[in-house]
Order: C-alpha cells, then structure tokens, then sequence
C-alpha cells in the first residue's frame, strides 16, 4: 500500500512540473508575426481617374522589373471610399490590402499615371499571440514618406496605416 501511495505521490509531481515546464516554455515562443497590409488613399484623382485602376505586385527590392501578379479594380470588384478629394480603396481579390512583403504599381489608364509604392516595414518574431509588424515609413515613385500613424498588424479593413499617393 506504501509503495502504491508514494508512485501516485511521484507521479503526479512529475505530471505537475512536467505541466509547468511546458506551460512557462511556451510563453517564450516566438512565432513570425503575421502579414502586415495597408489600403492606400489617393489624393487628387478625379472619379474618371479613378474609375478603372490596374495594380501590379512586384518583387520586393528589384526595381518594379518582376511582376508577380497583377489585376483590375474598378468601382465594382473593389473597395471605393471617396471623402471630398481622397479616394480609399482595396480590392476584394487579393486579401482586402497591400501586404508588405511586396512593391506595387499603380496604373491610371484614363491617364497614363503610373504611381510606384514601396512599403518599409518592420517585420518581426515575437510571443505568439502578442505579435506586431509595424510600417516604418514609405516610398512613392522615390520620394520617402513617414505613415500619418502606426497601427500594429492587423487585417481589419477599418484600421490599417494610412498611405497616402498625391496625383
């Protein structure tokens, strides 16, 4: 009976600090926080401007040269918020944002302007759960610009980083 008592006793304090060895390991996880993306806001384009944009996704740091992917939006198949002279939009075919892993160019058909955006952002590892990926600034046909505020990562539509592309 002793000896019966004494291997549940060992047991369960093998159980115990097994259990506490696994839980304090991992809070210390580190896993690759999620994709960052951002809606862009145009500033001064005209409704005919805008009614019909081609995006292109490029290849990170090469120069607009490799073309992942690209697609059209219109007033239809993407996301159009229009507030006096700034339109807002995203597409709904690609994740709802320009994810920051990628370069883009923008293209106005009706006139010919062609914006170039890269996004610098932070990406890190952290505690898994309690991840950020923070923008820390970006680029638009060369000349550099500093996010109007930062918001950590995040898919909801309503509270990405402000970008902003003047015509």
């Amino acid at each position: 009976m002793c000896i019966i008592s004494n291997l549940m006793r060992t047991r369960r304090l093998f159980v115990a600090i097994f259990s506490l060895i696994f839980i304090i390991s991992s809070c210390h996880t580190d896993c690759e926080c999620g994709e960052f993306t951002t809606s862009p806001v145009l500033i001064g384009f005209s409704s005919q401007e805008t009614d019909t944009i081609i995006v292109r996704r490029h290849l990170k740091r090469n120069n607009f040269s490799s073309v992942i992917d690209s697609f059209k939006l219109y007033n239809t198949n993407g996301f159009y918020l229009r507030r006096n002279d700034s339109l807002r939009f995203s597409s709904t075919l690609n994740g709802n944002g320009f994810a920051g892993r990628d370069d883009y160019s923008i293209h106005f058909p009706s006139s010919g302007l062609i914006k170039r955006l890269e996004l610098n952002v932070d990406f890190r590892n952290g505690s898994c759960g309690r991840c950020s990926n923070s923008l820390k600034d970006y680029t638009v046909n060369g000349i550099n610009y500093k996010p109007s505020f930062i918001f950590n990562d995040t898919s909801d539509f309503t509270r990405n980083v402000q970008v902003y592309i003047h015509k």
